[in-house]
């Protein structure tokens, strides 16, 4: 009789004939097979979940409260969201492994409890857009990487979270040398070009996406926020929290600095740092508690093991990130992923650590990681930028300018004769490389012999480097480029002719 009275309401609710109902979920497509066996069905039994629904009316007391649609060997049934364990779901897509990642965690249950908290959602919105505006003057813009990481980024998030969540899903790089990504309430995932060098692979970087939008999924940043926002007076928690951000950013964007590649401007790293760590983490919810991180680090496994990627990726990517925060001393970006001991120990909870690598990845990112060596260059930080492009070098995906940052960095860190010889020979191979003539190798091998002392090596190299000044300045017409080249020309005559007075 009861099996009876369950069929019969599951008929009304699939018609649309009962009222009191709720439909929690948009249609689902969800197949696995029973792990036991469920009333009459047996183990093995094969089940489609085609919706969640909220029933208000005891008709049937088990079924009173949130309960799954389902299809049993062809027929439709509704059984309570608690026998969810007893059923071994397979996703067969990006799409359904969040949406069943969403129904086991109990999002359905939490949004009902608790209600979507639009209102908090909406000043979220509104803080997220005004702070990606502030950042306007920091994002990488190359339409190859955008490409190369929008298409992992699809490959790993879906695309739509739940049919009542307002929030679309985007993404954005910046430049910021700090490797860092994390999920803004609006659903803007921001990743730097940082963390884009400090990986060695793929799969180390939807590794990491995935986690973040764990933490979305979970609507981590809501519930942190609501928390905060319940201790505090609402005005004064909103009151300024991203004021003064872009005050400076058009102000530091380099026209020319010590690296200079023509066409290109540079921004100061610590500026970037300033930009990004200013509190947004914590006052958009993104500082994490321990428990949260537990449970997103969880869900990125399982996302990786449904795309058959090693698990290890995660603590390889993570171990990277960390190693990046000790050699820079960047302890502020060390500190979102928890201390030494707590990242360590988290690490550690995700099994074995492998070293990733991949040589399509890196070859990818080589340009990135280039990138990055002239920021901390930009920064006269010089062993950041040595090891930057060392990897480049090292990883063979190296460029000519990736030898002339390195030589640079050894000029800046060493004044020795054979650090000096070393640095000439990085120029010449430059030179040699470079399919058109290089601009800075050819004013850095000006400065590096006036500093061994070869004045009359020196006068031949500033002649030639005005010859190729020349020629830039016929090809550059006007504008920001002609002002450079003049400029150039400027130095290279006085210092000729100071050269001619020794």
């Amino acid at each position: 009789m009861k099996r009876f009275l369950t069929l019969c309401l599951l008929v009304a609710i699939t018609a649309g004939a009962y009222a009191q109902r709720a439909e929690l979920s948009t249609d689902l497509c969800l197949r696995g097979t029973l792990n036991e066996a469920y009333e009459s069905y047996p183990k093995g039994t094969p089940v489609a979940l085609r919706k969640v629904i909220k029933l208000s009316k005891q008709n049937v007391e088990s079924l009173n409260g949130v309960v799954m649609a389902v299809e049993v060997e062809g027929v439709q049934r509704a059984i309570p969201v608690e026998a969810l364990k007893q059923i071994d779901f397979a996703p067969a897509s990006e799409q359904e492994f969040w949406q069943y990642i969403f129904l086991r965690e109990g999002m359905y249950q939490h949004y009902e409890s608790k209600g979507y908290r639009y209102d908090l959602r909406q000043d979220l919105a509104e803080e997220s857009n005004k702070y990606l505006q502030d950042l306007a003057g920091l994002y990488y813009e190359d339409a190859y990487i955008e490409d190369y990481v929008q298409a992992i980024f699809a490959q790993t998030t879906p695309p739509r979270i739940a049919n009542k969540r307002p929030e679309v899903l985007s993404l954005r790089l910046l430049k910021s040398t700090a490797p860092d990504a994390y999920m803004l309430p609006n659903g803007t995932m921001l990743i730097s070009t940082g963390l884009l060098s400090t990986l060695d692979s793929q799969d180390e970087l939807m590794a990491i996406i995935a986690s973040e939008m764990a933490h979305y999924l979970l609507d981590h940043q809501v519930v942190n926020v609501g928390k905060a926002e319940s201790r505090a007076r609402r005005a004064d928690f909103w009151g300024a929290v991203l004021s003064g951000v872009a005050e400076g950013v058009d102000q530091v964007l380099y026209d020319r600095c010590e690296y200079y590649v023509p066409g290109t401007s540079y921004v100061a790293a610590e500026l970037v740092a300033a930009l990004i760590n200013t509190g947004t983490t914590t006052r958009l919810g993104m500082t994490y508690t321990r428990k949260q991180e537990k449970e997103a680090d969880q869900i990125a496994l399982d996302f990786l093991r449904f795309k058959h990627i090693d698990p290890a990726a995660l603590a390889s990517a993570l171990t990277k990130i960390k190693n990046y925060s000790i050699a820079e001393h960047d302890y502020y970006n060390l500190s979102r992923y928890g201390n030494y001991a707590e990242l360590d120990e988290r690490i550690a909870k995700l099994g074995e650590v492998k070293t990733l690598k991949s040589h399509p990845y890196l070859k990818a990112m080589s340009g990135v990681t280039t990138y990055n060596a002239i920021l901390q260059q930009t920064s006269k930080r010089y062993e950041s930028s040595a090891r930057l492009a060392q990897k480049n070098i090292d990883n063979k995906v190296y460029s000519d300018d990736d030898y002339i940052i390195l030589a640079k960095a050894n000029m800046g860190l060493l004044n020795t004769p054979e650090a000096n010889e070393q640095s000439l020979q990085l120029l010449h191979q430059a030179m040699k490389m470079s399919t058109t003539p290089n601009l800075n190798a050819y004013k850095q091998e000006i400065l590096l012999l006036l500093r061994m002392n070869k004045q009359a090596q020196a006068s031949d190299a500033l002649k030639d480097y005005l010859d190729l000044i020349a020629k830039y300045q016929q090809q550059a017409g006007s504008g920001n480029e002609a002002d450079w080249a003049a400029a150039e020309g400027s130095w290279a005559h006085k210092l000729l002719l100071r050269i001619s007075l020794f």
